[in-house]
């Protein structure tokens, strides 16, 4: 399946094509594959620019305070795969270091606005969140790449460790980010998804290595935890 956003593309430009040829082609469904899920990302990008655009929407403030933000991440992420398919792989880290703080940004405003509705909490909430949840992995992988390509040496630190740490990292920030937003499901979601196939490819890929995919799948169940523990205190206050 080709995939179609940040974390895929910084992946295929980080291999070498002897590494290409060597890696196992994975076979799975359009709804399992790990990167399917930028086609929920992008139909909810476009459903939202219908619905913001629609007249009885267009001057809510849930999309004034989020309209343009929302653009500007559209344009980034395009520039983002501008750059990787130039061959830029540390500019690729600063645009996409600036689309994640633009989600961040859209959180926040989303935070103090309740959705009013189902397609307030689909269209909206649920797209930007599943968006900033797999931008935040994304993130995560693109910084390997650079470090790969500037000649990082690990610091005396084996590379499983190094990938363990990672690992502990992101899935920090994530829960830090469901206790801070009150449980919100999508972010989440999103980034247990990236971590949970992280460590399917550990576990049935090369490298191999089942310390850091028993990590990840760690990481996946903690995130999805913390943030329905979060979500159900926040029900019964």
């Amino acid at each position: 399946m080709r995939s179609s956003g940040p974390a895929p593309r910084a992946a295929r430009r980080s291999r070498t094509p002897q590494e290409g040829r060597s890696l196992p082609t994975p076979r799975c469904s359009l709804l399992l594959c790990p990167f399917s899920i930028w086609s929920a990302i992008y139909l909810g990008l476009i459903a939202y620019a219908v619905y913001q655009a629609l007249p009885r929407q267009a001057g809510r403030a849930v999309h004034r305070c989020v309209r343009w933000w929302a653009l500007a991440s559209v344009l980034l992420n395009a520039a983002w795969i501008l750059v990787v398919q130039a061959g830029l792989v540390a500019l690729s880290l600063v645009v996409i270091a600036v689309l994640l703080a633009d989600l961040v940004v859209i959180l926040m405003r989303l935070r103090v606005i309740r959705a009013s509705g189902w397609a307030d909490a689909i269209v909206v909430h649920g797209t930007m969140g599943l968006y900033l949840g797999w931008v935040l992995i994304a993130t995560v992988a693109n910084v390997a790449v650079v470090l790969v390509r500037v000649g990082f040496t690990s610091a005396g630190i084996g590379p499983e460790a190094w990938g363990v740490i990672v690992l502990i990292a992101a899935g920090a920030i994530a829960t830090a980010l469901a206790v801070w937003d009150r449980g919100r499901i999508a972010p989440a979601f999103a980034t247990a998804w990236g971590v949970f196939w992280i460590g399917v490819a550990r576990a049935s890929g090369t490298p191999h290595s089942w310390i850091v995919a028993v990590t990840a799948f760690a990481v996946a169940g903690v995130i999805l935890v913390v943030t329905a523990v979060t979500r159900l205190a926040q029900r019964t206050t």
